[in-house]
């Protein structure tokens, strides 16, 4: 994947900008369900975000690597969602204009949510797609950057933080995940397209030899290259 930095994915997650919005999340065991299933299911509690979802990590991300002239003129998105809520919250905390395009069948809590963050709503079309080519329109109008939901290398580092945290979480809790095919699966339980393009690649480039998912040979690696690119992402 070709990254902003041109240091490579992990380079760029390693030193992503999340952490003056979002907090680390706990991993939580899901005890009732492990006894259904008879394994251990574990939780990474992204709901406890300030949005409530790990959205807030990209788009926190994107939207901190603006440059001052780029700040001055603003955002802009397409969501219905999650997303919306992640790039107005992340445009008040840095005191930058927002505007999230969103379609008009978006119910109307949604819609109170992102304005109560401060950003301007625009209503356009009947789904995603329409709302996107209206933002697309608007930015290059108004000058805006646009924040996509996960087409973008900054935004997909940002929800690659994910995986750090679990790797960092991971001697107690993922020792049992063994081989890259038991990691795949894993990942693909999570819902939306960047925060499994973020996670999956960091678990595979911190592996030693076999892709192992034993915490010994995945949290060393990492650590190491956090001490590297003199990240404090690492021992949140």
């Amino acid at each position: 994947m070709e990254t902003t930095s041109g240091r490579g994915l992990l380079h760029d997650v390693l030193t992503s900008r999340v952490y003056d919005v979002a907090r680390e999340t706990p991993l939580e065991p899901a005890a009732r369900l492990s006894r259904r299933l008879g394994h251990a299911v574990l939780l990474k509690r992204e709901d406890l975000q300030p949005v409530f979802s790990y959205k807030i990590r990209g788009a926190h991300n994107r939207i901190a690597h603006l440059d001052a002239a780029e700040r001055a003129r603003g955002v802009i998105a397409a969501s219905a969602g999650n997303h919306a809520q992640g790039v107005a919250y992340s445009a008040r905390y840095l005191g930058i204009r927002a505007v999230i395009v969103m379609p008009e069948t978006t119910p109307e809590i949604k819609i109170a949510a992102v304005r109560e963050l401060g950003a301007e709503v625009v209503l356009a079309g009947d789904s995603y797609a329409e709302s996107a080519v209206r933002a697309e329109t608007l930015a290059a109008e108004q000058g805006l950057t646009l924040v996509h939901p996960f087409d973008d290398p900054l935004v997909i580092a940002g929800q690659g933080t994910v995986a750090v945290e679990l790797m960092n979480q991971g001697p107690r809790d993922l020792a049992r995940r063994r081989t890259a095919r038991d990691q795949d699966q894993d990942l693909d339980l999570a819902r939306g397209q960047a925060v499994r393009a973020g996670p999956a690649p960091i678990s595979r480039l911190t592996g030693r030899g076999e892709h192992s998912v034993d915490g010994r040979c995945i949290e060393a690696p990492v650590a190491h290259l956090g001490a590297q690119f003199g990240t404090g992402l690492l021992g949140r």
